[in-house]
Parts: C-alpha cells; sequence; structure tokens
C-alpha cells in the first residue's frame, strides 16, 4: 500500500468558509491511497501540474490500522523498487 499525500494552499479571501478576509493563505491537507507504484506515481505526476498544490510525495504504508502492512516494512520496500523499475522502463 503506497499513500499520494499532499498540501494545497489558497487564499483566505478565496475560502469561503472563513468568515473574516486576510491575505493570509490557509493550507489543507489531503491524502489517496494506491495499490501499486504505477496508481500512486500517475496521481503524484497529475498534482505536480497544479497551481495550488503546494507540495506532494508518496509514502510507504510501515504500520497501519486502516491500510494494509502485512509485509514487513523490508518487503515493502523491495516491492516497491521491483514496482519502480517496472515504471522506469515502460
Amino acid at each position: 500500500m503506497l499513500l499520494v499525500v499532499w498540501m494545497e494552499v489558497e487564499n483566505r479571501s478565496q475560502n469561503i468558509r472563513l468568515q473574516v478576509p486576510t491575505e493570509e493563505p490557509v493550507y489543507s491537507d489531503h491524502f489517496e491511497a494506491f495499490e501499486t507504484y504505477k496508481e500512486a506515481l500517475d496521481k503524484y505526476l497529475q498534482l505536480l501540474n497544479i497551481e495550488r498544490v503546494y507540495n506532494a510525495s508518496i509514502a510507504g504504508v510501515m504500520r497501519s490500522t486502516d491500510y494494509d502492512s502485512s509485509l514487513g516494512y523490508r518487503d515493502k520496500q523491495d516491492v516497491f523498487k521491483e514496482q519502480k523499475s517496472q515504471v522506469d522502463v515502460a
């Protein structure tokens, strides 16, 4: 299991949830889970083309109550490297 995590930024004056207009930006965190590196990479690359995306990362799940982490972390790293090499070749 891989997570794509990213932060979006917008001006508070553009954010309808806030009552007092100000020039300070509002940051919001987001994430999405993926089964394969290719799916995660596709989402990551899509996010890089969105202007309001402040940062983005692909992260592996080491231990979780929500996501499959049945493989040990070391095993997950090997699977990650194998999937990445398959994408890099394509």
